[in-house]
């Protein structure tokens, strides 16, 4: 039993130093795919629910150029696992060789044992070897000799077992690896197959949009007044922000908030679950009217109806402002920090 458990230990040690670190890059890279996987189902729930009420618009678009980007991030995703997993082939083939090798030297090695050994296979000649000494001190280094000579014996066939389990488990291992990768391949193709169309989408729905240029236009005019509108009344409650930080000092429990925010500068979670960011902030050119600039007031998340919104931080609402046509907006406070949130319905 003590031999048993001694190979079970060491194949088990052997596995881990060689499978560890593929496995750890393994799950890191498939919990990515999942949650990729997950965003593109979001999309295609998203982008089904614009389409139900209006046709090539600017937000099916921005939808559609979201899922072609993570598309792409999955196909990039598959194509890292399959290079992980060309990476673990070759160590087990370079493995497989190097422990074949042993083995061959291991049974030569074995068989030349053998071949010594069968000059004195008898008990007779064993008992005659020790009775042939010189001195006592002769025939316990005899004795001794054939002691090792049997020990080493056995110790070969056990390397002989360890080494052909460890080499049946690798060129399993092996098999596995390569079933993985046609299956992998087969995955990248489909997803390919995915890419192709939703870029066909996407070309049919700015063929669409163009054609639409003078709607186009005044939407973006009516969108541009919006974000003026929404500009002035963030700019009001900001300057009525501080005029009330003015009259009063922080509270230490304040300040304490405003140095937790700092240090979570950088960190700080989006303020939906499910959407995408389909605008950035500042100045941006229109997707189909290159020659129109919009200048951004924050960063635009693009979600379904109805999805829950959320304060990036711990704060105390201080303003809500309803301004028509572009829901209601909040305002939070951080300590000297100011976070909004716009086009809320409640």
């Amino acid at each position: 039993m003590r031999c048993v458990k001694y190979i079970t230990l060491f194949l088990s040690l052997i596995f881990i130093s060689i499978d560890s670190t593929a496995q750890k890059s393994k799950k890191a890279l498939e919990q990515k795919k999942a949650k990729i996987e997950k965003q593109i189902t979001a999309n295609s729930k998203l982008l089904k629910e614009i389409r139900s009420k209006q046709k090539a618009s600017l937000d099916e678009l921005k939808v559609l150029k979201n899922k072609i980007h993570l598309r792409n991030q999955l196909i990039t995703n598959i194509r890292s696992q399959i290079n992980s997993i060309n990476e673990q082939i070759d160590v087990l083939d370079d493995s497989i060789v190097a422990n074949t090798q042993e083995i061959q030297f291991l049974k030569q090695e074995y068989a030349q044992i053998i071949q010594a050994s069968y000059k004195t296979k008898s008990k007779y000649d064993k008992v005659m070897f020790l009775l042939a000494s010189e001195d006592f001190n002769q025939a316990y280094k005899r004795l001794k000799y054939l002691q090792e000579y049997s020990s080493y014996r056995i110790d070969q066939t056990q390397k002989i077992e360890v080494k052909s389990a460890l080499l049946d488990a690798q060129i399993e291992l092996l098999n596995q690896a390569k079933e993985e990768k046609l299956s992998l391949f087969k995955k990248e193709d489909a997803q390919s197959q995915l890419l192709v169309a939703e870029k066909r989408e996407q070309e049919s729905t700015v063929k669409s949009l163009k054609n639409k240029s003078s709607k186009l236009k005044k939407d973006i005019d009516g969108k541009k007044k919006q974000i003026e509108k929404l500009n002035k009344a963030i700019a009001k409650a900001i300057e009525a922000e501080i005029k009330a930080r003015n009259k009063k000092a922080m509270s230490a429990k304040e300040i304490k908030l405003m140095a937790d925010f700092e240090k979570n500068t950088g960190r700080l979670p989006w303020p939906v679950d499910n959407g995408f960011i389909s605008a950035n902030f500042g100045k941006q050119r229109h997707e189909i009217e290159k020659n129109i600039t919009l200048d951004n007031p924050g960063i635009y998340f693009t979600c379904s109806k109805g999805s829950k919104a959320k304060a990036v931080f711990n704060g105390k609402v201080t303003a809500i402002i309803a301004i028509p046509g572009s829901g209601k907006t909040v305002m939070v406070r951080h300590g000297d920090y100011l976070s909004v949130y716009s086009h809320l319905q409640e």
